[in-house]
């Protein structure tokens, strides 16, 4: 999954996954599977997701994104790289949880459609307001633009700060803790009443 894994410091590890996985599923169960419940709001970067997961061509992923939700990522992942997927896909705003393989392959459908229904509404994939007051104009603050905006260099030189969007509330964390290390401005604003 490339230079991604830079990403998964610590702190993003907890945010990303607080429960470790032996409380949710036995540690003799290797295998995890990254399924999407919901598409985030740019096309380009959930396929630039799955290319990173799956180390696949872009018209795959094109390909494999058509397909209907609830979608199985990948049934087979590590759990760093099941963690890694999830970041990635989060950062693109989109709803992609991991679960034991076997858990996924073995459990009724019906027990399947409930389980994502409730997952969709946890609280962490709620939208929050996020207000992004200042990047560096480094490498590092490039790389967090791309990484969570999708941003090109180009782009931001064009951009006004302040910039003010929706996220989910893991997306709006994980970025408010990366601002943080690379001293940037993020304020972020949880409405009680929102779900």
């Amino acid at each position: 999954m490339g230079d991604s894994r830079a990403w998964l410091d610590p702190k993003t590890q907890e945010i990303l996954q607080p429960e470790p996985p032996r409380k949710i599923a036995p540690p003799t169960l290797p295998d995890y599977s990254l399924i999407l419940l919901k598409a985030g709001g740019g096309q380009e970067r959930t396929v630039r997701a799955v290319r990173r997961v799956n180390d696949c061509p872009d018209s795959d992923a094109r390909e494999f994104l058509a397909r209907r939700l609830p979608l199985l990522i990948n049934p087979d992942l590590s759990y760093p790289d099941a963690l890694l997927g999830q970041f990635e896909f989060v950062c693109c705003d989109a709803i992609a949880v991991f679960l034991a393989s076997e858990v996924v392959t073995g459990a009724e459908p019906s027990y399947m459609k409930e389980l994502f229904a409730a997952l969709r509404q946890s609280d962490e994939f709620r939208d929050v307001s996020v207000s992004l007051e200042d990047v560096p104009k480094n490498e590092e603050g490039s790389r967090f633009l791309d990484q969570f905006l999708g941003l090109a260099e180009a782009d931001v030189e064009t951009r006004q700060f302040p910039l003010n969007l929706k996220a989910l509330y893991k997306k709006a964390r994980i970025m408010s803790h990366w601002a943080g290390r690379i001293g940037a401005k993020v304020s972020v604003t949880v409405d009680p009443e929102a779900k």
